[in-house]
């Protein structure tokens, strides 16, 4: 038996994977959805040209019933990828914040040292 699954909107800014829904009972059908993807080119080791690129792309899974999942087949995450390979770093959106202070705080003690 075939279960047809209505027409499920998804969260603004996000896109469905290629691969549709998944799942079978007693799962619910969930399908992988992507927000948008953010790029900064960093500077080389010359420090003078870019030649990285740091990519930060969000996921998260969405049941038939419109919901998002907290944990039971991923956890909304977002994934840190370098020159389009996978790092290995997903954080979620706690971390992600965490992650963001502490730049912020490395960043306002590189600038500290202009004032010596």
């Amino acid at each position: 038996m075939t279960t047809t699954i209505p027409e499920v909107p998804l969260p603004r800014g996000f896109f469905d994977d290629s691969f549709g829904w998944q799942g079978d009972k007693p799962q619910m059908p969930h399908r992988h959805i992507w927000g948008d993807e953010r790029s900064i080119a960093m500077l080389g080791n010359d420090r003078s040209v870019p030649d990285h690129e740091v990519t930060v792309s969000t996921v998260a899974v969405q049941y038939a019933d419109g919901t998002i999942d907290r944990g039971a087949v991923e956890v909304p995450n977002m994934a840190l990828m370098c020159d389009g390979q996978e790092t290995g770093i997903n954080l979620t959106s706690a971390q992600a914040r965490q992650v963001a202070r502490a730049l912020i705080a490395a960043a306002d003690e590189l600038d500290g040292l202009d004032e010596l």
